[in-house]
């Protein structure tokens, strides 16, 4: 039996990952950049739906949900359990569902979420890949609410990378320098193929940035 299927890891789980989430990213020596253009369309009542590669979502998961309401989509399965526990704990509204299973009404309930005012979050390589290529989806629900798709990524030094993981997942060490860094918002309005190669591009170039941007801070 695979360990998060156990009663007592559903519930000891989610409080030892928030506990590490919270203590690290308060540790680190965090610089945000590119936030201004966000916050004016926040003022304006604008919805937005923030994506990012799945391995560099540590730092996100406790800064993003501060300003607004924020919901997140998470799957059906026992992991999804847990992971919808950690993020309620960061009080992100969850809504669960999958593109395998409960799909339509994960779409669904993210659309009511949106109508009441929250805006969105979603790793745009899924939830179980393959890393670093955009999943259709994340096109479809910008056009399909008309939200402004936010891309944004973050990265850290020293860290650890998780090379065998599949995404690749970066873990800051306690102390890190680091940074988030938002991109450029827009509204995708091209055909969905076409428009999911724009955001890896746009993704690929943030990352990479944000990469050099902390190896060349002091």
């Amino acid at each position: 039996m695979k360990l998060q299927k156990l009663p007592f890891a559903q519930k000891i789980l989610p409080f030892v990952a928030s506990l590490l989430i919270r203590g690290i990213s308060r540790t680190t020596n965090l610089t945000i950049e590119g936030e201004e253009e966000i916050d004016r369309l926040r003022l304006n009542k604008e919805r937005l739906l923030y994506t990012f590669w799945h391995g560099r979502q540590f730092l996100l998961v406790w800064y993003i949900q501060r300003k607004n309401p924020i919901s997140l989509l998470s799957s059906l399965s026992s992991d999804g359990e847990i992971q919808a526990q950690i993020l309620a704990k960061f009080g992100y509204n969850i809504v669960r569902g999958s593109s395998a299973k409960g799909g339509a009404s994960g779409l669904l309930g993210l659309k009511e979420k949106v109508s009441l005012g929250n805006d969105i979050g979603l790793a745009s390589d899924g939830p179980r890949g393959p890393a670093y290529f955009v999943k259709d989806g994340i096109i479809f629900l910008a056009k399909k609410l008309n939200m402004w798709l936010v891309p944004l990524t973050s990265s850290s030094h020293p860290c650890w990378r998780m090379r065998k993981a599949w995404d690749e997942y970066l873990l800051p060490a306690p102390g890190a320098k680091a940074i988030i860094k938002f991109g450029k918002p827009y509204k995708p309005e091209g055909e969905i193929e076409d428009e999911t190669k724009i955001l890896k591009e746009k993704l690929d170039t943030l990352t990479k940035e944000a990469d050099l941007l902390i190896f060349q801070r002091k």
